[in-house]
């Protein structure tokens, strides 16, 4: 009697995890069918929200302007002179 019941609890746990999970299917499954119904009446579907960003100031824009101006003239120049090299 006492294997029987040894063996009942690990099933039974099974059992309960099995019908947990098959329950946030289900609901997941609904959800995913009420938005199709909404689709289907043309309602529109919630898009996800991304953080929009703050829009950039006149004086930062120029100024990464000027740092990236600066920055490829150096890597330009660097790249001349490796050239060279190579040719020589």
């Amino acid at each position: 009697m006492e294997e029987e019941q040894a063996m009942v609890t690990p099933v039974r746990n099974l059992l309960h995890k099995a019908q947990a999970d098959l329950k946030r299917d289900r609901d997941h499954i609904a959800g995913q069918i009420a938005m199709l119904r909404k689709v289907v009446r043309g309602e529109r579907a919630p898009l996800s929200k991304r953080p929009s960003r703050q829009p950039m100031p006149h004086a930062a824009r120029r100024e990464v302007s000027r740092r990236m101006k600066s920055y490829w003239t150096k890597w330009r120049a660097a790249r001349g002179k490796a050239r060279s090299q190579r040719a020589t």
